[in-house]
């Protein structure tokens, strides 16, 4: 290979390292809740990620979270790991902006029992439901799609088959 040539292909790569390094994917990621405190993982057997507006599915115990819109703007999209273990949700409380559209991967890791998402305005309500999720009899997981209430304030979610079993739903 000629000197000049050897240049050219150095140039070359020179000027296409910023662009590779735009798209590397990090070493690490760390997994959150939705007020951003640190999360012990449930494993999922699904993980989808999202990059731009590209999405990739693959197999896994880790789900990453990216939003195109600003926090507390409403509208934007919020993902939600939800799961249930002992007949308790974790996490407890879910914290998103009014008017977001929300996807909750549901996961119950609680064999042979059936539970499902179900968000109301009240604690003990029973004719009120802003979102009644499908039962699925666990192990097995499922996905919820639904937009927040535009009014801030604070829902409560539970299992409609044990309506004691239940979490904060806050929107801001």
């Amino acid at each position: 290979m000629t000197r000049a040539r050897a240049i050219y292909l150095l140039s070359g790569i020179a000027l296409l390292l910023p662009v590779l390094a735009a798209f590397a994917i990090p070493s690490q990621a760390e997994l959150v809740n939705n007020d951003r405190t640190s999360l012990s993982p449930i494993a999922y057997d699904t993980v989808v990620i999202n990059v731009g507006s590209t999405a990739l599915n693959t197999t896994g115990a880790l789900s990453i979270q990216t939003v195109a819109n600003a926090p507390g703007v409403p509208g934007r999209s919020e993902i939600v790991n939800l799961g249930v273990r002992n007949n308790t949700f974790i996490p407890g409380t879910i914290t998103v902006t009014r008017g977001d559209k929300v996807t909750i991967y549901f996961n119950n890791q609680d064999s042979g029992v059936q539970q499902n998402f179900a968000l109301y305005p009240y604690k003990n309500s029973n004719d009120d439901s802003i979102f009644v999720g499908n039962t699925i009899t666990g192990p097995a997981t499922t996905t919820y799609y639904f937009t927040a209430p535009s009014n801030p304030e604070t829902y409560y979610f539970r299992s409609d088959p044990h309506p004691t079993m239940n979490g904060l739903f806050i929107v801001t």
